[in-house]
């Protein structure tokens, strides 16, 4: 998933709204959503599917549950595929506005944490059904779900987060007592941290080891997957 296109398109219409012309670098055809994954495509003359999923946080996760189902399906020998996202005044203001920001380091699952740290972050991976010469990093089972709770708020009691978290443990055949460390969302905001305590509780009833690396990364949004 990529919504790296979003700030360009921003600063480009504040642009032409006080000059009455776009900047002198900016190229209107390269705005679609679709147009990170179509450059890539033509830069590194790559064949196949080429296309841009953007699901918020979950864009880049749900861009390697694609190319896992391109490959199983047989349609493609090897895909490339990840995240971007690069800071936007758009969503940098539409936070501050749900007054999600913190203005120190972020805090997750702390009984004083206040909110989150905006980052910006870019990773590709080249996936295939065979290994590489290289230590090779095996996606075994995916999940997910879609709470249509709210727009900015995640369904308080965890269900879909659950939901999905189990699908990816039945597709990997694997228990939870199988898993040896659990990277969380963590975005230090009252809300998620909340739902996620009580999805991660209700699937490892006995604990598992985990964190967050927020408060290194900040949210890099579509790229945190």
């Amino acid at each position: 998933g990529c919504t790296s296109g979003i700030d360009e398109a921003s600063r480009g219409l504040a642009h032409y709204v006080r000059e009455h012309a776009f900047p002198d670098d900016y190229d209107y055809q390269q705005q679609e959503l679709g147009a990170p994954a179509n450059f890539l495509a033509d830069w590194l003359q790559l064949s196949g599917p080429a296309y841009v999923i953007s699901t918020a946080c979950t864009s880049s996760a749900r861009a390697l549950m694609s190319a896992q189902r391109l490959l199983d399906l047989g349609l493609c020998d090897a895909v490339l595929c990840g995240g971007v996202d690069s800071l936007c005044k758009l969503t940098l203001n539409g936070f501050s506005a749900l007054e999600a920001v913190s203005e120190q380091r972020c805090n997750p699952f702390s009984a004083n944490r206040n909110g989150i740290n905006i980052g910006e972050a870019a990773v590709l991976f080249l996936m295939s059904k065979s290994a590489g010469d290289g230590p090779a990093i095996a996606l075994l089972g995916s999940g997910a779900s879609s709470d249509a709770h709210h727009i900015s708020a995640p369904e308080p009691t965890g269900r879909g987060a659950l939901q999905a978290m189990r699908k990816a443990l039945s597709r990997a055949a694997l228990q939870p007592s199988q898993i040896g460390y659990l990277n969380l969302h963590g975005t230090a905001t009252q809300h998620n941290d909340a739902m996620e305590s009580l999805a991660v509780s209700a699937l490892f009833p006995d604990g598992v080891p985990c964190s967050s690396t927020k408060p290194m990364t900040g949210h890099s949004l579509g790229a945190i997957g």
